[in-house]
């Protein structure tokens, strides 16, 4: 089903050709539906619904700084340079009455952290997006939050008795997150599990970054499992794909634990190849020395699946791994 100009649900369709997802019915039978992609520009164009075949669109009177647009989706995600008036796009996985879930790209941050941060987070489109939904008594509630820099993935409940059973699917373990990261060098391993703790780098000695953690046996129990999946070779040096399963939840977990290993994400700027990195970003932003030393302008981990298993019906949604990421990977040979 599709939304009129106001977000209000209509039966006319707005699909076209094969540019759709696909959804799962309450009866468990499969419907084409439309695969939405949102730009968030420079306050510039209005909130759009691609036409039939993408012939027509259709205007609201939301704030201009979002627009939509149709595409196959994944075929096309941002050159990702880490500025507020760049291009943010990001796609809708799957809708249902309870849910809405995303594929969020980096560097769009989840929601509003200052001032200076409203209207260009991923939660201010949302909930643009689901305008009629809010004025009906609806929500947003998003259930599972990524850093910055790290793209997938996002679930969000649309009402509040959805937020509760999401929320405590989370809280008993009944979602599993399975990661891609771009790490640089070749493990000896092809797979392995880590159970190092982990802390706040802060509470057992001088930190010049608040929010770093580090493995120390004093810290909070962390599991992850980690196994490569591919091998690549290039120029710049030996880099590998390994998906990465987090078993718990602590903060910056997967990149703390292949740091830890010795196989830091590429583009890490706190843990990657110095944490002077991730101090001069906040100086002078994106430069060609910070580009020669961490080689992406983002961190490259992707929240690739989420499996919802709950006891209500198993729900699975897979984002696949960003043009940027895969575009990086293909300089080199497997």
């Amino acid at each position: 089903m599709a939304r009129d100009a106001s977000g209000k649900k209509s039966d006319v369709p707005v699909l076209g050709g094969t540019l759709c997802g696909e959804d799962n019915n309450r009866d468990g039978s499969s419907t084409s539906i439309p695969t939405k992609l949102f730009s968030l520009p420079e306050r510039h164009s209005g909130f759009r619904y691609g036409g039939l075949n993408g012939c027509t669109s259709r205007q609201s009177n939301l704030p201009p700084w979002i627009s939509l647009s149709r595409t196959r989706l994944g075929a096309r995600m941002p050159s990702l340079p880490m500025s507020a008036s760049s291009d943010y796009n990001f796609a809708i996985l799957d809708e249902t009455e309870d849910w809405l879930v995303v594929d969020k790209p980096a560097p769009l941050q989840i929601h509003p952290s200052k001032p200076s941060d409203a209207g260009l987070t991923l939660w201010d489109g949302i909930r643009e997006l689901l305008a009629y939904e809010l004025a009906n008594g609806g929500q947003v509630s998003i259930i599972n939050r990524l850093d910055r820099e790290t793209s997938g993935v996002v679930l969000v409940a649309k009402t509040g008795p959805a937020a509760r059973r999401l929320g405590k699917a989370m809280m008993r373990r009944q979602m599993d997150k399975t990661y891609l990261a771009v790490v640089a060098g070749w493990p000896e391993w092809e797979e392995t599990t880590v159970t190092a703790p982990i802390l706040r780098q802060g509470d057992v000695m001088d930190s010049r970054i608040w929010v770093k953690q580090r493995v120390d046996e004093r810290g909070v129990p962390c599991e992850s499992h980690f196994q490569v999946r591919e091998r690549h070779e290039t120029h710049r040096g030996r880099f590998s794909l390994v998906e990465c399963a987090p078993h718990t939840g602590r903060m910056h977990q997967l990149r703390v634990h292949l740091a830890h290993l010795g196989h830091y994400v590429v583009g890490d700027k706190i843990y990657g190849p110095s944490e002077d990195c991730y101090l001069e970003f906040i100086e002078t932003g994106w430069t060609p020395r910070l580009e020669a030393q961490l080689l992406l302008p983002r961190q490259a981990l992707h929240s690739h699946r989420l499996i919802l298993d709950d006891g209500q019906g198993r729900q699975e949604w897979v984002a696949p791994l960003p043009e940027a990421l895969g575009t990086f990977l293909s300089s080199a040979r497997p």
